[in-house]
């Protein structure tokens, strides 16, 4: 069910921004790999200071290429070599994560602006007997409430989307160095989806009912302006 969620949001949102949503997943999964490089890099850091190991990477596992790395580029395998690529790393991550907050926000412009623009085209063609078919309230419910609330939804799903990306390359990683443990944490996550099925089909219920008060909310609104003397005048508001 979770998948069928997330691709369905998924389809929506890339028919509305494009190709910007592709973007944003590279630049997630340039953000997940320098944060995993940086944690990796303490282990070895961790393990010489307690006394447990030496600084050549073997407690990295098949992350070993890291301090490979390092040592190929001349630098001795010391406490302040490593702490230097750590920091390094996570500075480089950090102007990847500050363009990432940055090209979102130009997403949801971009988003926003369709979206509104596509409710405004929609009102401007639509004929007037079809007009009168369509209860008022739910046409400004859909142009004011209900367009908000998407441009929240996209803003959760994006997030959704980072930690997704995030959390696929922490496992990629995490079987590289050590896969029976991997292993281990991806059956206790899979259990857990069996209790988020169900938070996410009480949760699309509700929402549609929320939804539809507001529909009714907005009719009952409209009328009381339209209508306010009458009403006013009867004791009927």
């Amino acid at each position: 069910m979770f998948n069928n969620y997330f691709w369905k949001y998924f389809s929506f949102f890339q028919k509305v921004i494009g190709s910007h949503l592709y973007l944003f997943v590279f630049v997630s999964i340039g953000v997940g790999l320098l944060d995993s490089f940086a944690l990796a890099l303490f282990v070895p850091l961790l393990s010489s200071v307690s006394g447990s190991a030496s600084m050549t990477g073997d407690s990295l596992g098949n992350l070993k290429f890291l301090t490979d790395f390092i040592s190929n580029l001349g630098f001795s395998m010391n406490l302040e070599t490593v702490l230097i690529f750590i920091v390094i790393l996570f500075l480089i991550k950090g102007i990847f994560k500050f363009f990432q907050r940055k090209y979102f926000t130009y997403i949801r412009f971009i988003f926003l602006t369709k979206v509104r623009n596509g409710l405004l085209d929609n009102l401007e063609t639509l004929s007037y007997p079809g007009f009168l078919k369509v209860d008022a309230g739910r046409i400004q419910n859909v142009m004011v409430g209900e367009s908000g609330k998407l441009f929240s939804a996209m803003t959760s799903f994006f997030f959704t989307l980072q930690s997704f990306v995030l959390l696929s390359t922490y496992v990629v990683l995490a079987f590289v160095a050590d896969w029976k443990f991997a292993i281990l944490v991806a059956v206790g996550g899979g259990l857990s989806n069996v209790l988020y099925q169900y938070l996410f089909m009480v949760t699309g219920r509700i929402s549609k009912s929320i939804s539809q008060k507001g529909n009714d909310y907005n009719g009952y609104l409209i009328q009381a302006i339209n209508h306010f003397k009458y009403l006013k005048v009867t004791g009927k508001l």
